[in-house]
Parts: structure tokens; sequence; C-alpha cells
């Protein structure tokens, strides 16, 4: 019996672990300046409807010097105190990545010796503030298809060639499987080589491919980009839910590049795919789009519950196991007291409340008695609750009415239908 419960719990960590490396994500950025317009927030002080946090942003020492670079703003908080907020973050469930490039910085790879300045400085910043992982938002043509660049399979461009190896090189240094890999590229160079697979139209393809099986997600920004052709034949606007839904389609059922009907870009998994929305109309120069009607692509997409839009998704069902949304940005969200990430949360059921005892509990220990009164409307009688270890906590289970919280993280297992919730982790957020 001792032997079967060890397997268990190897078995239970496992899928644990597996579950959330997959879990929905509401991804939000956090500013490392001051921007009068949206003001700085302390890194501790994001809510927990973010459960992803892109630091926003790491730049290459100049142009033509690959070494990154990155600092927080003293005004904003102390780098000592950063770090220490990163692993207040972290200890909550939300994982912290540092993004790389943005509107104004400058990452192209040109050579071995630049590839080698980047990965050992960005080796560097990733394990002395402790990120979880990476996300690549490099604009301005820094990523561009050469001439010769006409298989997204087989680039041949330096600066392709070289920021894949870097990115898998710096995976291998943090952890491989644990350490995560996003994209935030702009529509022209994902959806937009439907239309041309040239330039920067299409040009993150050969990454995104090269990359596909150590890449947690991509969310494409769905702002700043006008319209996009999509596979109808249509043109789809930014700021409307068919453009939402157009753009997500192309990555989960596949596309045509530059009009060819061999040169066919595989689709994705679909908890490989996001999007990026702006969370306030002010936070880029176009593309806000109304949570009721992002609420109605989401339908739509993950549920097949038609708006009676133009755009018809290609599996009629919808796609379930979109991963989520991401929102440029955190600092813009407070300035809407938060409707973006309030919103999302919910929809994707990422931060659920449980209610405990009013005993006090420190360090990383559970207490032996738990007392609940709620789970997200679940029938509390039949489920089964464990922790990281595998640990079956329902024994130590018991009913009573109360406003205290245990911090952690728990998998539910619903016995009522003999298996894990589609959504089983849970976070909870102690108040004393």
């Amino acid at each position: 019996m001792k032997h079967k419960k060890i397997v268990f719990s190897i078995s239970l960590i496992i899928l644990l672990s597996s579950y959330l490396n997959s879990a929905p994500v509401v991804v939000g950025y956090w500013h490392n300046w001051n921007n009068a317009s949206a003001p700085a927030i302390k890194l501790a002080d994001v809510p927990s409807y973010y459960n992803v946090v892109c630091i926003a942003f790491v730049e290459s020492t100049s142009p033509s010097d690959m070494a990154m670079k990155f600092s927080v703003d003293p005004q904003i908080e102390s780098e000592q105190q950063f770090i220490a907020d990163i692993k207040t973050l972290q200890t909550r469930g939300t994982k912290v990545l540092i993004s790389m490039g943005g509107q104004n910085g400058t990452v192209i790879l040109s050579s071995e010796t630049e590839k080698q300045k980047f990965i050992t400085s960005m080796d560097a910043i990733i394990k002395k503030y402790g990120f979880n992982g990476i996300d690549i938002d490099l604009e301005n043509g820094d990523i561009q298809l050469g001439a010769q660049d006409t298989d997204f399979k087989n680039p041949v461009s330096p600066r392709l060639v070289n920021l894949i190896d870097a990115i898998k090189t710096l995976r291998n240094n943090n952890g491989g499987s644990n350490f995560w890999i996003t994209a935030a590229p702009e529509v022209a160079y994902v959806q937009g080589g439907i239309s041309a697979f040239a330039g920067i139209w299409g040009a993150y393809l050969p990454v995104l491919y090269a990359l596909r099986d150590v890449l947690t997600y991509v969310h494409v920004q769905y702002y700043n980009c006008g319209g996009n052709l999509a596979p109808d034949g249509n043109t789809y606007n930014q700021g409307t839910a068919d453009f939402i839904v157009a753009m997500t389609d192309m990555l989960l059922a596949g596309f045509n590049l530059g009009g060819s009907s061999t040169n066919v870009f595989p689709p994705f998994r679909e908890d490989q795919v996001a999007f990026g929305l702006p969370a306030v109309p002010s936070a880029a120069g176009g593309g806000y789009t109304p949570v009721a009607e992002v609420k109605k692509a989401l339908d739509y997409l993950t549920k097949g519950i038609s708006y009676g839009g133009k755009y018809k998704i290609r599996k009629a069902s919808g796609y379930p196991g979109l991963r989520g949304i991401m929102t440029w940005s955190i600092n813009w969200d407070k300035t809407n007291n938060y409707e973006f990430g309030k919103t999302f949360s919910a929809y994707f059921n990422i931060a659920t409340n449980i209610n405990f005892n009013s005993k006090k509990y420190s360090g990383t220990d559970f207490p032996t008695t738990y007392a609940i009164s709620t789970i997200n409307n679940i029938d509390i009688s039949n489920i089964d609750i464990y922790d990281f270890k595998g640990r079956n906590l329902q024994a130590n289970i018991f009913l009573k009415n109360n406003k205290k919280l245990c911090s952690g993280i728990f998998l539910i297992k619903n016995n009522s239908i003999n298996k894990i919730q589609d959504n089983p982790v849970f976070k909870i957020k102690t108040i004393y």
C-alpha cells in the first residue's frame, strides 16, 4: 500500500505540473518606468487578476551591442524590493517573465559574437532576478525575412537562426520545461503572412515554428494594426469581435502563406494560443475592443456559441483549450479600476476563493483541519482536494462559514464525474 501511495503522489505531482503549464492565463505587462498617463505600480501591488506578469522591458546596450541591460526606475522601487516582489508574486502562483524589445528596444543577433553576448547577459539577468521565463516582443523590423527566407521551416537569415538558437539555449540554461517561452508579435509578423511572406510579413513564423516544441504560448497583439486578410477572403478590422475570431482561428486551424495553396503554416495547439488587447482606448493607437465584444468573441472561439458575425471558425464546436488573453498593460488597466483584469480573470476562472477557518498559518505549512464554505459552486461533499505533494486533504475538510483564507495552490478532483476538474487549480489569498 505504501508503494502505491508513493506512485500515486508522484503521478499527481506530474499531473499538476502538466496542468499548470497549460492552465488558462490572463497576462499583463508591467512598466519598469513611470508614465504620467499610466502611473507606476509597485510590483507586489499587481492584483491577482493576472497570473502571468511580463516585465517591460529588457533592451540591448545599443543598436550595435547586443549585451542586454535591465533596471527598474528607483522612483518606483529599489532593486532589492523589486527582487523581493518577484518572489511575492511567485509565491501566490504568478509567473513573472522578462519581456525583451518593445516599441523602442532593438535585438538583432546578426553574428555569433552578438548571439553569445545576448545569451550571456540575458542568462545573468534571468538568474539575478529569478524570472520564470522570457517573452519575445521584438518590433521595428528586428525580426525580418531575407530574400533567401522562402521556407518557414528552414530559415537562413542569421538574425532568425541566431535568435532561435539563443532562446533554446536560455531555456536549457534555466530549468528547461519549467522555463516559459512566450511571444507577443504584432499581427503583420504572424497573420500578415497570409498576404505576403517577405520582409516583416510573416517574419515571426520561422521563429515560432522552430520553437513550436518549447513555446508556451503566442499572444499576438491585436492592436495598432488596422485590418488583416483572413482565410475566408475577407479583411477584418481591429477593435471588433470578428477580427479577434478570424485572427485567432488562423492560429488554431492554420493558414496559407502569401496566397500559396501549398505553403501552409500549421496550427498551434490550443494551449499555445492567446491574444492581446489594450486595457483602455488610450493604451494604444487603435484596437481597443469593449469587453462585451471580447466576451462574444471568446464564447464563439471556446464554446462555438455564435454571435452572428461574418467570420466562421473552422472548428464549429470551438477551441475550449484556448490559452487565454493578454493586455497592454496592467498600469493602464489600473486607470480603469482593473476592468480588463477583473473581467477576464473571472471569464477564465483564474482566481477562486475558498473560505478557511480563522487560525493563522505561516510559511508553506498548511493546517491539518480545513473549514471550507464554497468552491465555485461545486458540491463540497463530492470532491477531493490535493496539495502539491499529492496529499489528499479531503479527510480533514469540514463545512463552516467564515471569512478567513489560507494561502496556497491546490488541485480539485470532482468525484461525481471521476476526473480532475477542467480548471482544477484554485489559488487562495491569505486574509488575517
